[in-house]
């Protein structure tokens, strides 16, 4: 099957949705292979998301953010939970 000149071929180049400039991107790009390189143990994509949030704020937008401590306030989100009660009811295809 042959789908080379079908609507279906992928593009697969990268979106740059931080709207980075070529310059920004090329050191993005190095920037990331050193931190990989120095922290093996933390994920990629964490490190990128953490990249990309310290490049588009200012010093003083991120001394701010570390001052008010905002980060080390308890979650909000309920973590985890027990069941009280749960209900099976069987399947009609007989697969169960």
């Amino acid at each position: 099957m042959d789908l080379s000149g079908s609507d279906l071929a992928r593009n697969h180049k990268w979106i740059n949705d931080c709207s980075f400039s070529e310059f920004e991107l090329i050191k993005r790009k190095n920037d990331l292979k050193q931190l990989i390189e120095l922290y093996p143990h933390l994920c990629p994509s964490m490190i990128e998301a953490a990249w990309n949030f310290t490049n588009m704020h200012t010093e003083e937008e991120l001394q701010a953010i570390i001052k008010s401590k905002d980060f080390e306030k308890p979650s909000t989100k309920q973590m985890g939970g027990v069941f009280k009660a749960v209900t099976i009811e069987k399947n009609n295809d007989n697969n169960i």
